[in-house]
């Protein structure tokens, strides 16, 4: 796919991985005569890309992580303003945390497919019912809480 193959290419040109397994962000990428030159490539956008994405409403995470990377997303703005935080280590995604900022309805692409999936107001600990069509579950948010799935 187009998409993934543009990620691959800048996380090629952009990141290096260290001996220990963590990622650094080149600040000079290929330019290193010319200072930093993070911003022109759009490297950052990139990399949220890969981290998340929601640009039809609908948050999927880690939808072009290369295989076999580990990454956490800490607070990254989704539309509809929701912050979203999760991990994925050893191609396992981790529990997701999703604040409602304004309250909206939250959809999110289910990423374990294969189970039963709970979500859950952390303020009141209220299960939710979460609808689940084509693989997308959808819950009412309402401004402020933290939910858990």
């Amino acid at each position: 796919e187009f998409r993934q193959m543009c990620s691959d290419r800048i996380w090629r040109i952009g990141v290096t991985t260290t001996s220990n397994n963590q990622s650094e962000i080149y600040t000079k990428a290929l330019f290193p005569h010319a200072g930093p030159v993070v911003e022109n490539f759009a490297i950052t956008a990139v990399i949220n890309e890969m981290l998340m994405q929601s640009y039809d409403g609908v948050i999927r995470l880690f939808p072009a992580l290369p295989d076999g990377l580990d990454a956490v997303i800490d607070n990254l703005l989704a539309i509809g303003a929701f912050l979203v935080s999760s991990k994925i280590e050893n191609g396992e995604i981790g529990e997701v945390r999703i604040a409602s900022g304004v309250g909206n309805t939250c959809r999110l692409y289910n990423p374990w497919p294969d189970r039963n999936v709970r979500v859950i107001d952390m303020t009141s600990s209220v299960e939710l019912y979460a609808g689940l069509d084509a693989g997308i579950l959808t819950f009412p948010a309402i401004g402020g809480p933290t939910y858990t799935v």
